[in-house]
C-alpha cells in the first residue's frame, strides 16, 4: 500500500487567493525500468500565483545501472508542445524497496507565463548519458520516456489557474 500524502495550504482570515494545493489520488503509478515507480504528485502555487512547486512521490524497486548519476527532470510544455520550463534534479537514492520525494520549482523564464494551457511531465535519465532514458514499462498515451502529470492554465492577469481535482470513479461529486 502506498502512503497517502496530504498537501496543506494556510488560509489567512478569509482570504483564498495565491492558495492552491491538490494531490492526484487517481493517478496511476507508472514503472521506469523496472527502477523506479511514481506512486502519486502534488503541488502547490506560489502566494503571487506566478509558479508552482510539483512534488512527486517514488520508490527505487531496484538499484539502477549507474545509481550515481540517476536524473530526474521536470519539463513544461505549452499548448503547442515546446518546451518552456525544465528543472533537473539529482536525488539521494534511498535503499532498494523505499519511498523517496523529489520536489520541482515551476518558475518561468520571464516575470510570469503566458496566458495559455500548460502541460507537467516528468521522468528519468542517466548523466553519464543524457539520451539514455529510464522507459516507462505501461502502456500509455504519454511519451514512453516521460509521464504527462497534468495540465494547468496561466490567466490573461498571468496567474496560474489550478488544475481540476480528480475524483475517484463512481465517487459523488460534493
Amino acid at each position: 500500500m502506498r502512503p497517502i500524502w496530504i498537501f496543506l495550504c494556510i488560509i489567512s482570515s478569509i482570504m483564498l487567493t495565491g492558495c492552491g494545493s491538490a494531490l492526484d489520488v487517481t493517478a496511476e503509478s507508472r514503472t521506469f525500468d523496472n527502477t523506479l515507480r511514481m506512486d502519486g504528485h502534488g503541488f502547490q502555487i506560489t502566494q503571487d500565483e506566478t509558479a508552482m512547486t510539483v512534488t512527486v512521490q517514488w520508490s527505487l524497486l531496484a538499484q539502477p545501472q549507474y545509481q550515481d548519476s540517476l536524473i530526474a527532470y521536470l519539463h513544461v510544455y505549452d499548448a503547442d508542445d515546446v518546451l518552456i520550463v525544465q528543472e533537473n534534479i539529482t536525488p539521494n537514492l534511498p535503499q532498494v524497496g523505499t519511498y523517496f520525494s523529489v520536489t520541482y520549482r515551476i518558475v518561468p523564464s520571464a516575470t510570469r507565463f503566458a496566458e495559455g494551457r500548460y502541460a507537467v511531465r516528468v521522468g528519468w535519465y542517466y548523466n553519464t548519458n543524457p539520451s539514455q532514458f529510464l522507459i516507462i514499462q505501461r502502456d500509455t498515451a504519454d511519451q514512453k520516456q516521460m509521464l504527462e502529470l497534468f495540465k494547468f492554465s496561466v490567466n490573461r492577469a498571468g496567474d496560474i489557474v489550478p488544475p481540476a481535482l480528480l475524483l475517484e470513479p463512481n465517487t459523488p461529486e460534493s
